[in-house]
């Protein structure tokens, strides 16, 4: 596989990411690439009988490969980061990357037990392996899982990391070719207690109060429906046939405003409760998939807030 320009720049050493922290003082720190510590930690974050492979992999997404550590007392439950790549004429090109786990936020709850406390962005107290890479991101998140679960077993074969420096070709072709800086920025970060830090140029507050708002606005419909008399199968088609007539919002394209970011989160989610229904009713009675439902009460619900310093 050949290299470009950019790819020797930086095998060589002459590219290094810059990292744009401003959350140190929420207890968010980013261990980088050029790090003591970043090989110890993934060594350490898949266990030492998957350590081989997952290095190999990784020093190949070097140096767009981090680490996010949580050393605060609330559990992350969203994250937004922005990847920045300047050209040597100046062009800048930017990509969001945005990831959460929304569901303490609504009351809910793992049915598995052993998976409780365990299913958070980033727990407390420990750290989560990103990178521009999206296919890299996903090995070691499989092997991350590995390393913490008996009852997940994953191994990192040769033709899933034939599969990954395939596709980190790709991704190279995109915005990052002929980059001659690189640049990552902590955008903002949601707790569990329902508060957002951060610049958030990402408008990641809004999406994901857009998700929390719908799902609380489509259990107090449910409940409404109920109260008004209507029988399990009759409020579930109400809610369907109300939900369906929203127009689900084109999901690639990024939103330019935060109120855009909302409206786009809530009706995205939105159309995924009224998909969720029809789901469910391939091997559920309607009474059993609104006890589930109404089994989140609305006072389960954490209220999200914006801290500004």
């Amino acid at each position: 596989m050949g290299f470009t320009s950019w790819e020797n720049n930086i095998s060589r050493g002459q590219m290094k990411l810059t990292i744009q922290n401003d959350l140190s003082a929420y207890g968010i720190e980013v261990v980088g690439p050029e790090n003591t510590n970043f090989d110890n930690e993934l060594r350490v974050y898949v266990g030492p009988n998957s350590y081989v492979g997952a290095a190999a992999l990784v020093n190949a997404a070097k140096p767009l490969a981090i680490f996010i550590k949580n050393d605060s007392e609330n559990d992350v439950v969203g994250l937004a980061l922005r990847w920045k790549f300047v050209t040597s004429n100046g062009e800048l090109k930017e990509m969001n990357q945005v990831q959460s786990s929304p569901g303490i936020l609504m009351g809910m709850v793992p049915r598995d037990p052993s998976l409780i406390g365990k299913t958070s962005l980033i727990n407390a107290k420990t750290l989560r392996f990103l990178t521009y890479y999206e296919s890299v991101g996903t090995q070691i998140g499989n092997l991350f899982k590995s390393n913490r679960s008996e009852r997940i077993a994953y191994q990192l074969d040769s033709k899933r990391v034939e599969n990954s420096l395939a596709e980190m070709a790709r991704q190279n072709q995109g915005a990052i070719n002929g980059a001659s800086e690189m640049v990552v920025v902590l955008d903002a970060v949601i707790f569990s207690n329902g508060t957002c830090v951060g610049r958030d140029e990402s408008f990641l507050f809004e999406s994901i109060n857009g998700l929390v708002q719908a799902k609380r606005d489509f259990l107090n419909d449910l409940r409404a429906a109920k109260q008004n008399g209507k029988s399990d199968k009759g409020a579930l088609d109400e809610l369907s046939l109300k939900h369906s007539a929203s127009s689900s919002p084109e999901r690639s394209r990024r939103p330019a405003t935060g109120k855009e970011a909302f409206e786009k989160a809530y009706q995205s989610s939105l159309a995924d409760l009224t998909n969720e229904i029809d789901k469910k009713r391939l091997h559920a009675t309607d009474e059993e998939i609104a006890s589930d439902f109404l089994a989140v009460r609305d006072s389960d619900f954490i209220k999200l807030k914006k801290e500004v310093r």
